[in-house]
């Protein structure tokens, strides 16, 4: 299958372009800026015609590229061009006859990893029917283009899967991930302990790309349990008093849906000693 990775400079991208080829896909990467080594040409996908040449002969797109986080850039240019990239790579798409779409999204729509102060969520494990109240420009643009792709895949113009990720972490940043991660509990409870390793964030991109299902879901891709010594009992018990959770819980951020749909499960299981490999 012939896909276009937007993003493809990116931490995730990177993963994703890995993965695709070794699984047999042609992959056309796409980003503003180039990384060292790369032969492929920087495309603005700010500018619609660049989008269109660009997708124009694919038949999967996994679209990635965006500001990463409500701390990158200011409110507005990050707003803009969050949005606008999203919707011009999806109309480029369409134009195309595209047949599957992958837009990357984000736990922050749900509101509560940027909230200050802390903010409990509804109920715990977190699944992809929680209410999204957003509470910054990125969560916003990012359940934006949720919306934008559910309202085109709904309608039957093309498949789609939205993906909710919490922070992506790869290997060859595991003291520094992890050691924000120890050293900040507040932004620990507020990510709800969740994170998913970059390899099986970009397995699950593309398994969401090879799936034949038709029409739109939704999936939250995270590690099927969390970072902390601590069980997920204790964590709710602790940062959420309001809240209970059954004894065996072991992820607060729940991706057992994906599990369902695609098959996907977390393999690279990050804790205190290392990375563990799950089966």
């Amino acid at each position: 299958m012939h896909v276009v990775v937007t993003g493809a400079g990116g931490l995730l991208g990177r993963a994703v372009v890995s993965d695709l080829r070794a699984n047999g896909h042609v992959v056309r990467p796409i980003d503003l800026h180039v990384p060292n080594g790369e032969t492929w040409g920087a495309i603005d996908l700010r500018d619609r015609k660049a989008a269109d040449a660009a997708i124009r002969d694919a038949d999967a797109v996994a679209h990635l590229a965006a500001w990463p986080n409500p701390i990158a850039v200011d409110a507005r240019t990050g707003w803009a061009d969050n949005t606008g990239m999203t919707a011009n790579t999806l109309f480029a798409a369409l134009d195309a006859g595209v047949e599957r779409l992958i837009y990357a999204s984000s736990q922050t729509v749900l509101g509560l990893a940027w909230a200050d102060p802390i903010i409990p969520p509804d109920y715990v494990p977190v699944d992809e029917d929680h209410a999204c109240r957003p509470s910054d420009w990125y969560g916003a643009s990012k359940l934006a283009g949720e919306n934008l792709v559910e309202s085109y895949a709904r309608n039957g113009q093309l498949s789609a899967y939205s993906l909710r990720f919490p922070v992506i972490w790869e290997a060859s940043d595991f003291d520094r991930a992890t050691g924000r991660r120890r050293s900040d509990p507040i932004q620990a409870a507020r990510s709800q302990w969740a994170y998913v390793d970059a390899r099986d964030a970009a397995r699950a991109v593309r398994l969401s790309i090879e799936t034949q299902s038709t029409g739109y879901r939704l999936l939250n891709i995270a590690a099927p349990r969390v970072f902390s010594a601590e069980r997920v009992p204790e964590l709710v018990e602790r940062w959420f008093p309001s809240l209970t959770v059954a004894d065996d819980v072991q992820a607060v951020f729940d991706s057992r849906r994906a599990e369902t749909v695609l098959g996907f499960r977390g393999r690279y299981l990050w804790d205190l000693g290392g990375i563990n490999t799950s089966d």
